[in-house]
């Protein structure tokens, strides 16, 4: 079952259950990570937004960005796993403003997504391929569903056709306004103001005490059979609502690792172990992506920790019974484990590992962190045992996000003097 917020007449907005959807076969089904709320949304809701330009019901959501699950016959399917945005407007393609490239101003009418068609608001969305553009690996989906906004500023820059020594003023400083005004500034005016009425900064005054504040993503690269990286996961989990942080768990599979040559001295009495541990995590990492993929971020971050109370409270290695209680005590679907034995989802786990390298180095292991702030920036580690809590866990976050943004700073080493201290989840 999937979700979705159904606007069924202005005023009345309730949450519907519904079937996932299925693809037709030049559609993509995408799971949505990201939707924003526009003023013109506001005005769906109150029912100021013009006939002709609403069809109610409707799901509203066009500010959105997502993961490709799903795809028809007629797509390529190396596009599901991968991080998408679209295009709203849905057009004929056959009349005359559409084949000059000018889709808003179809001949057959307006029809778009989120205002005629069900939009984003909802954990699944339908949307034509043709409209579907892939976003880099890695890429922030939640700055990405600023997209659509961004597309419409640029597109307003690019009519204005500043040239550079003009003195040019944005009238308004809403999202738009303000995107506009700093696409502005590559035309080197002489002078650039936003213009913002009285009414609209009281109203964001109001609206920066109403909500909380932006929320950094940060990205933990585990592979769910290191104790080390476990440590650190509940020190970073410790500190996230402390420094508004989102934890986003990432793939990184020591066994993929090893196939590739690059496995540390291990000692020959704990070998053995440590490949049978590396071999089920890989397949749980799977089974992980396979969850991110139909369920979204949540039951990944259930799944780990209702591994990590199983894997290092018993030292439990079998393969199904290990995932089929972990995937049993999230409440998830029985059928998640199957993909433990499905090689397409080491795509996702490659990938992830990738950023993993490029943040952390060619030898970097787990626990790997990445945090998404402007600029994005990430390093190797912390290792630690035991890990500091309260205040101390703060101090030690705080300090290394400051070495982690030198761009001159490179590495601090020394000799691990304890063994893994694991704590595990009530």
């Amino acid at each position: 079952m999937t979700r979705a917020v159904v606007l069924e007449a202005p005023g009345s907005l309730r949450v519907e259950p519904r079937d996932v959807p299925v693809p037709g076969d030049d559609d993509v089904v995408v799971r949505v990570e990201w939707a924003g709320i526009c003023g013109s949304d506001v005005d769906l809701f109150t029912g100021q937004r013009p006939t002709g330009f609403v069809r109610y019901p409707v799901v509203p959501g066009h500010e959105w960005a997502g993961d490709a699950v799903a795809v028809g016959a007629g797509v390529d399917p190396a596009l599901v796993g991968h991080g998408v945005v679209a295009e709203g407007i849905r057009p004929c393609e056959r009349c005359g403003p559409c084949r000059a490239g000018n889709a808003p101003q179809c001949g057959t009418g307006y029809d778009e997504t989120g205002f005629t068609r069900d939009g984003a608001w909802a954990d699944h969305l339908v949307v034509p391929a043709a409209l579907v553009h892939r976003l880099p690996p890695g890429a922030d989906l939640r700055a990405a569903a600023g997209i659509e906004p961004a597309a419409c500023a640029a597109a307003a820059a690019e009519r204005a056709d500043v040239i550079a020594g003009q003195r040019v003023v944005v009238v308004g400083g809403g999202t738009i306004g303000l995107l506009t005004a700093q696409l502005l500034r590559a035309a080197e005016p002489s002078e650039l103001r936003a213009h913002v009425c009285a009414a609209m900064r009281r109203e964001q005054a109001l609206a920066a005490r109403r909500y909380p504040r932006d929320m950094t993503n940060v990205e933990f690269y585990v592979d769910p059979s290191c104790p080390w990286a476990w440590i650190t996961s509940r020190w970073v989990v410790e500190v996230a609502s402390q420094r508004d942080l989102t934890v986003l768990w990432r793939s990184y599979c020591l066994e993929i690792r090893d196939d590739y040559g690059v496995a540390p001295t291990v000692p020959e009495e704990f070998r053995e172990r440590a490949l049978i541990g590396h071999a089920v995590s890989h397949l749980m990492l799977r089974v992980f992506e396979a969850a991110r993929s139909s369920c979204g971020e949540a039951a990944v971050d259930a799944l780990y920790t209702e591994w990590g109370r199983r894997f290092f409270a018993r030292g439990q290695t079998n393969d199904d019974g290990l995932l089929e209680e972990c995937v049993s005590g999230c409440g998830l679907d029985p059928g998640l484990v199957d993909a433990a034995g499905d090689e397409k989802w080491d795509a996702p786990i490659i990938e992830a590992m990738e950023i993993a390298y490029a943040f952390g180095g060619p030898k970097t292991q787990t626990p790997t962190i990445v945090v998404r702030s402007d600029p994005p920036h990430g390093f190797k580690g912390p290792v630690m045992a035991p890990a500091p809590t309260g205040e101390a866990a703060l101090r030690l976050w705080d300090a290394i996000l400051v070495l982690s943004q030198e761009p001159g700073f490179f590495e601090i080493t020394r000799p691990r003097a304890n063994p893994p201290r694991v704590t595990l989840p009530a």
